[in-house]
């Protein structure tokens, strides 16, 4: 279960309303300015999460609880809760407790079990590849959907390009993300990702 936001210091703050409705988010004097501690060789992980903490309809929707509605308990990709739980665990930490830095050690635990390869020898890693483990894992424990439909088969593909052929390329966009969003519909996804056009 994730931990409650109770007791949280700080003054009330309005920055994030338009993303957040009525919706009261508390924010600590040193809230957005708290840094990271390297523990290890950290600093590729840090740099990836201090620019995550700094986008406002992202954060705001951590730091509000609405995350908590949309754990997934059922998909295999998920962790249950576990990821999603200790990176907002974090994120209250870097902007609702008045400290000058934090250490991610327990986020930095979850990784460590769920993606040990990130932290191989304590050797220099590639700050773009956490962020997309992150925001994958992020997704696959919000992910809105259950029961995703099969994966087609090759010939099943085939055919629906063939049946494609000839129509409207606006329609077979729309299709096409349609039929995206069967298997993947989280906040991460309405925020972040979209469909680009070939001129």
């Amino acid at each position: 279960r994730c931990a409650a936001m109770g007791g949280i210091m700080g003054t009330k703050r309005r920055r994030w309303e338009e993303f957040i409705g009525g919706d009261k988010v508390q924010v600590s004097d040193s809230g957005g300015k708290v840094g990271l501690y390297n523990i290890g060789n950290t600093c590729f992980m840090n740099t990836a999460l201090q620019c995550l903490a700094h986008l406002d309809p992202f954060v705001a929707y951590f730091l509000s609880g609405k995350y908590r509605e949309e754990i997934n308990m059922t998909s295999p990709l998920s962790t249950r809760g576990e990821f999603v739980c200790a990176f907002a665990g974090l994120l209250q930490e870097l902007w609702q407790k008045p400290q000058p830095a934090v250490q991610p050690s327990s986020l930095r635990e979850v990784l460590q079990r769920r993606a040990p390869h990130l932290f191989d020898c304590y050797e220099q890693q590639d700050t773009q590849e956490f962020l997309a483990f992150c925001l994958d894992q992020l997704h696959e424990d919000l992910n809105r959907v259950e029961r995703p439909p099969k994966p087609k088969t090759e010939r099943e593909e085939e055919a629906e390009e063939k049946r494609q052929e000839g129509l409207d390329e606006e329609f077979v966009a729309a299709l096409s993300w349609m039929q995206y969003l069967e298997r993947g519909k989280s906040f991460l996804v309405d925020l972040f990702q979209g469909q680009l056009r070939s001129a």
